[in-house]
């Protein structure tokens, strides 16, 4: 659950909650994920990947996650958009601490390449990816999926 909009919601309702144009003729590979950004709620997106072992369709897609690229939500322990990498990842005092892994080139901020810091929650297999800018040094989007590594 994450607060939107200052309304609680349960991620996992977001297809529901707000619309989104799937493209109809749009094929994907095996494994291939695909983002569907929302058409009613600007700075939301629908992550779906095609889990069938064959080329499908996207309207035949699975629903893995959430992208947020709006300062419109809060997660728990009040992580959001704009927050800098220390608050997120420092060893001691981080609201996350080290991630389990990262992304991208380790000179974050430089302008060399965007960043993303990984926490992968145990207990339910949900991965959080938070990426920062590649000129930037606060998170610019958040990557919620359902249940990648249980």
């Amino acid at each position: 659950k994450v607060q939107y909009n200052g309304e609680i919601i349960d991620l996992t309702s977001i297809p529901q909650m707000m619309q989104f144009s799937v493209p109809t003729n749009k094929m994907l590979k095996s494994s291939e994920t695909y983002t569907i950004p929302s058409t009613s709620h600007a700075g939301v997106a629908m992550v779906v990947q095609n889990q069938s072992g064959k080329l499908a369709p996207l309207n035949d897609a699975k629903f893995i996650g959430v992208r947020f690229f709006s300062n419109q939500v809060i997660f728990p322990k009040g992580i959001r958009l704009g927050m800098g990498l220390p608050e997120i990842a420092h060893k001691d005092t981080g609201l996350l601490g080290t991630p389990n892994y990262c992304l991208g080139s380790p000179l974050i901020g430089t302008g060399y390449e965007a960043v993303t810091l990984v926490y992968i929650d145990s207990a339910s297999g949900d991965r959080i990816s938070l990426t920062i800018g590649a000129e930037d040094r606060f998170i610019s989007s958040i990557l919620y999926e359902f249940e990648q590594y249980e």
